[in-house]
């Protein structure tokens, strides 16, 4: 697979009017254009979306229901309140929304400081780039109650979202003072990742924080079963308050007003962090001891940035908008509904089943019709956390003064200064104290750096898929690192009505970390590996910025079920031009990357855990992946029809080949990827060779 990028070009959808395409949907280069699957009138239901109409059925009525659910009394409604439940800080004037943190290390029981002001309590913290469904960078923290040792321990985590933009430095001064200096853009990169850290802004001018995402895994609220874990997931609006001025809104835009539309908030003004849409009057609960909040216009926003995407009619207002989304929003963004989250730019999207396409469980059949869909408790049955999985990620760069040329921030990932400006020179730390930041220090983000956090992390999130850690009574304990050694974990099997297995999840976890000699140890104790030029399973070269660092997730690792040779005679002799494609391969170019990250919270018979059971599938790859490449050929794009993948990131990086972890940067300085339609090296073709179909075969045999 090729490791040259270029700019996107390509537009994903029909449209009657101009869709605003966000930047977690524009990482990828476009060099093969992915399949027309929407409308002007159906794209937002494309993706994300469970079918038949179920995700529309959901309504702001149904996502009230699961958070009274979840949190009676709205108890959690701010972040700062969740945050102090779960035990990351000790008091809510110890939050600090902008500017620098400390991260504390977790102990039971807890120690002298432990907690205080910019103080966050975890047992692991890790910062990555999700680079293979929704594109944010996500500054994440993990926690468990009392302990992660401790037999059924509720755990808790919480992603701070940011976009994948960020830029090295500021504007300074003039009517654009505090806005993303576009001469210092960097997407997508290394730099990006340890840029959002470093600075932590809400600031949406300098692609500041998006949302916060929570997570329990705590029994129900309401006392019911106090020693059932289920898990529970809370979305939080971020953003700086908008006060009730006239010149909250850009005079100088003239059509995309959500741009640029915060142009008169100090930084230190108060940051709603809240699951529901922040009220327009003001009229909110304390965000801390003496707090209160004054009139504000934050509906005007809203119109502007979520449910009117528009020319304005009179510079300088924010009355007089014309025409909505394309298409309109099934229900536009209102003042004290919950916050729905908007993940792919194409409209807002109820919660919680919006979490649920990836993170597992399905909507109520009678959500339409009951007053309490979710139930009193709000549980969605096999809704858990996800892995954090390496091979689709993007980590940060060395950012201290002693790093290595190949770990440290480079100015080459930035991209060419507009016309008339100077360049712009990289220095060490990349985000240095300025008027707009707090004061900041170096960090080291790099994969080797962050190794052992990311193995706690996954250590935490494998509890809640249901292993066990090795028992203190046996020799289970925290090593020097915290990470929890000791003995094998243990886990429960069922069978997939093929085998009697694990879940897809929980095997791949334990194989990431086992002795890579005994491909069956579940001590994950792997002893750490080199990162070397090329991948000796896939042959795929390794990005030129990992090669060398020490890792401890071993990203070749494939499960038992995926390791022999085809169940179904699907590689006939010839097909794909004599291109085998074994099923170890299948699973790492292609399951890994486009399938793994939201099928492995689905049931047991959907975890596509073997390659049997992916097999099995055939019909629906047929009918999800491939059919809709014949109805855009054809001019039959229908809307109803199901699309894998459902991520739209991830849809158009299967089509277009790229490969989230060796071919990042979109920066346009690196060419274009080999990704004609005849190559058989491509994902899309891999998956066509895998079912005996050349790269044009299946549709020919539709016309």
């Amino acid at each position: 697979m090729s490791t040259k990028m270029c700019r996107p070009r390509a537009q994903l959808f029909k449209t009657g009017a101009a869709m605003l395409i966000g930047a977690a949907a524009t990482m990828t280069a476009v060099a093969q254009p992915p399949p027309v699957v929407g409308t002007a009138s159906s794209s937002q239901h494309v993706f994300l979306s469970f079918s038949g109409g179920k995700s529309q059925a959901q309504t702001p009525a149904s996502a009230l229901q699961y958070m009274a659910a979840i949190d009676p009394g709205a108890k959690k409604l701010t972040f700062e309140q969740w945050l102090v439940s779960a035990g990351f800080i000790q008091s809510a004037s110890d939050w600090t929304p902008n500017g620098q943190q400390t991260y504390t290390h977790q102990h039971n029981p807890v120690q002298p400081g432990d907690y205080g002001p910019g103080k966050v309590n975890a047992f692991a913290h890790i910062i990555i780039l999700n680079s293979a469904d929704l594109g944010f960078i996500r500054n994440q923290y993990i926690r468990c109650k009392p302990d992660c040792l401790t037999p059924n321990a509720r755990v808790y985590t919480y992603l701070e979202n940011y976009d994948s933009a960020q830029f090295a430095r500021l504007i300074q001064s003039g009517p654009n003072a505090g806005q993303g200096d576009p001469a210092t853009r960097t997407t997508n990169t290394r730099e990006a990742v340890t840029i959002a850290l470093e600075r932590r802004s809400t600031d949406p001018r300098a692609k500041g924080r998006i949302a916060d995402v929570a997570f329990e895994w705590a029994p129900a609220a309401n006392g019911t079963n106090p020693s059932h874990n289920f898990a529970q997931t809370y979305a939080y609006f971020v953003a700086p308050h908008e006060p009730n001025s006239p010149t909250a809104f850009d005079p100088n835009a003239s059509v995309d007003c959500g741009a640029n539309s915060v142009v008169s908030i100090p930084r230190d003004t108060t940051i709603d962090e809240y699951y529901t849409w922040p009220p327009d009057d003001g009229v909110v609960p304390s965000t801390g001891p003496g707090q209160t909040l004054g009139s504000g216009n934050n509906q005007g926003v809203y119109d502007c940035v979520f449910n009117t995407r528009s020319v304005l009619t009179n510079k300088g207002t924010n009355v007089n908008r014309i025409g909505f989304l394309s298409p309109r929003p099934d229900y536009t963004v209102h003042s004290n509904d919950i916050f729905a989250p908007e993940l792919d730019k194409l409209g807002t999207k109820m919660m919680p089943a919006l979490c649920s396409v990836c993170h597992g469980g399905n909507i109520p059949s009678n959500i339409a019709t009951s007053a309490t869909p979710w139930g009193t408790t709000g549980e969605i049955r096999e809704f858990r956390y996800l892995p954090a999985d390496a091979v689709n990620s993007v980590f940060g760069c060395d950012d201290t003064p002693t790093a290595s040329p190949a770990d440290a921030c480079q100015s080459s990932h930035f991209d060419a200064p507009p016309p008339g400006s100077s360049p712009f020179a990289v220095t060490s730390p990349l985000v240095a104290p300025d008027p707009f930041t707090a004061p900041t220090s170096a960090a080291n983000m790099t994969r080797s750096a962050q190794e052992i956090e990311l193995k706690k992390y996954n250590q935490a999130v494998v509890i809640t898929q249901g292993a066990n850690p090795p028992k203190v009574s046996a020799g289970g304990h925290f090593d020097s690192n915290g990470v929890i050694a000791g003995g094998n974990w243990t886990f429960p099997k069922s069978t997939d009505g093929t085998v009697t297995r694990p879940t897809h999840a929980v095997e791949v976890v334990l194989g990431w970390y086992a002795d890579r000699n005994n491909p069956a140890d579940a001590s994950m104790s792997g002893a750490p590996i080199v990162v070397p030029a090329t991948d000796p399973i896939t042959g795929v070269p390794n990005r030129a910025d990992d090669v060398g660092e020490t890792i401890l997730q071993n990203d070749d690792f494939v499960p038992v079920g995926w390791r022999g040779t085809s169940t179904a005679g699907l590689q006939p002799p010839g097909a794909n031009n004599g291109l085998g494609v074994a099923p170890a391969q299948l699973y790492l170019n292609v399951v890994a990357h486009d399938c793994r990250s939201c099928h492995m919270n689905r049931e047991l018979s959907l975890d596509f855990g073997t390659e049997r059971q992916f097999s099995a599938n055939k019909g629906n790859v047929r009918d999800y992946v491939f059919q809709p490449e014949c109805d855009a050929k054809l001019g039959q794009v229908n809307p109803e029809n199901i699309v894998m993948p459902l991520a739209r990131l991830t849809w158009e990086r299967l089509w277009n080949g790229i490969n989230p972890n060796t071919n990042i940067a979109n920066d346009g300085s690196v060419g274009s990827p080999s990704t004609a339609v005849s190559d058989t090296t491509s994902p899309i073709n891999q998956l066509k060779a895998y079912f005996g179909q050349t790269p044009t075969s299946y549709c020919a045999s539709q016309h």
